[in-house]
């Protein structure tokens, strides 16, 4: 996804206009949570692949929002497994060091109580998806499921009323969790950010694929282990 306007405004603000039925289980300085010994851990190499479900497990145990990007030259693909990057015992902060320090082209931030794992050249870069340019964005009373949907339909509003199609096990508890978003003058990342700080216990992620009809993949993951993407 293009574009060539990119709002880089300060998320506190953004965040301000988020309404939620369930507040965050999260709190400032996230990173500096010790992860327990096991099983805390990243397959390598450090693919977008391994790094997905990496995320999703950080998250999960540190009970702090991650928002990750991977690389966009770098597909969500299988990739074999040559090792394991072991985080058990770390705090946040330096089992993401340990990441960026094996894969130096990713930068990690915490802002707003969301902590952000993405390219260091997407940061600054116009035509980046998630830096893309959002007016107003509101949701009510929804699932992540139906956040997701929403996300993809405003991205690319000729998907609205078409088949979409799933497949794996149903929403645990959180994952039927409700609640509500609005906010505006933003940015994709902003949006994203936004949906897990108001449901409270998720984290999401985007990937790129070799493949002009679905370029990109966003997908959220909640603290008890289920996760949807799209």
């Amino acid at each position: 996804m293009r574009s060539d306007v990119a709002v880089f405004n300060g998320l506190l603000l953004s965040v301000l206009a988020v309404t939620a039925s369930a507040q965050s289980s999260t709190s400032p300085g996230a990173t500096t949570r010790v992860l327990p010994p096991r099983p805390p851990s990243v397959w390598l190499p450090l693919s977008t692949w391994h790094l997905v479900p990496a995320m999703d497990q950080l998250a999960w145990y540190a009970r702090a929002p991650i928002g990750f990007e991977g690389l966009d030259d770098d597909p969500y693909v299988p990739v074999p497994r040559s090792g394991e990057l072991q985080l058990g015992g770390d705090t946040v902060a330096e089992a993401l060091d340990k990441i960026v320090a094996g894969q130096p082209r990713y930068g990690w931030s915490e802002e707003n109580g969301v902590i952000h794992l993405r390219p260091r050249a997407a940061q600054a870069d116009v035509n980046n998806l998630l830096n893309r340019s959002v007016m107003t964005f509101e949701l009510h009373d929804v699932t992540l499921n139906d956040a997701l949907h929403e996300v993809h339909f405003y991205l690319r509003p000729e998907l609205r009323g078409g088949a979409i199609l799933g497949s794996g096990p149903g929403p645990r508890a959180l994952g039927l969790r409700r609640f509500n978003v609005t906010i505006s003058n933003t940015t994709v990342l902003g949006v994203l950010d936004a949906i897990v700080i108001a449901h409270g216990a998720a984290s999401w992620h985007v990937t790129y694929m070799d493949d002009p009809r679905w370029p990109y993949r966003i997908g959220f993951g909640t603290f008890d282990g289920w996760g949807n993407t799209w």
